[in-house]
This record gives C-alpha cells, sequence and structure tokens, in this order.
C-alpha cells in the first residue's frame, strides 16, 4: 500500500473554524502555545496540546478592579485605564491532556 504526504491539520481547507478537525476532534490555533521551540537540530518548533477541555478549570476570584490613571499619560492628553482581576485554572484530570513540544508547522 502507497502512501501519501498529506497534512494532518490543513485550516485553508475548513470552510469555517467550526469546520476545522484533527483526529475527528475540533482543532483550534492559538498564540499562546510557543511557537519557536526547538530540539536537535530542529528549530522554529510548535507546541501542540490535545484534551479534554471539559476538564480544565477556570476560576476569577474576586471582581475586577478599574483604575482610572489621568495622570501618568496627562502630557500626551491620554487617560491609562488598568485593570487587575485574579484567575487560577486547574486541570481536573491531568490524563485528559498530552502535549508535544517539537511539532513542525510549515
Amino acid at each position: 500500500m502507497g502512501g501519501t504526504d498529506t497534512m494532518m491539520l490543513d485550516p485553508d481547507a475548513a470552510a469555517t473554524a467550526d469546520d476545522l478537525r484533527l483526529a475527528g476532534y475540533k482543532a483550534r490555533f492559538s498564540g499562546n502555545v510557543p511557537s519557536n521551540l526547538t530540539k536537535g537540530t530542529g528549530t522554529d518548533l510548535s507546541a501542540v496540546i490535545f484534551g479534554a477541555w471539559a476538564d480544565l478549570l477556570i476560576g476569577q476570584w474576586g471582581g475586577i478592579d478599574l483604575i482610572v490613571d489621568d495622570v501618568t499619560e496627562a502630557a500626551k492628553g491620554n487617560v491609562r485605564l488598568v485593570a487587575h482581576s485574579e484567575w487560577d485554572i486547574a486541570v481536573r484530570h491531568a490524563e485528559s491532556f498530552a502535549a508535544i513540544q517539537d511539532a513542525r508547522t510549515e
């Protein structure tokens, strides 16, 4: 049986973001995952995280503090808004997630 050279995940082939699939599961892209990793002689490698995202717990503690700073940028006629909030992230089951840190994404 002969093999073919095909992409596992091709964002250009999906009609919408909801159509993007990897091994039959919905796939998404994020700038929060590093794409400048190295391994051996490989460079500019990316991390890939596969998981049961329902097992990722995200909690916000308290409200959002908003500070209006009309002094720092006053010489430029600007008002600076600073927002502060506290969040925590945990996984319910570590075995629900897997990651690789040497994916070629070219």
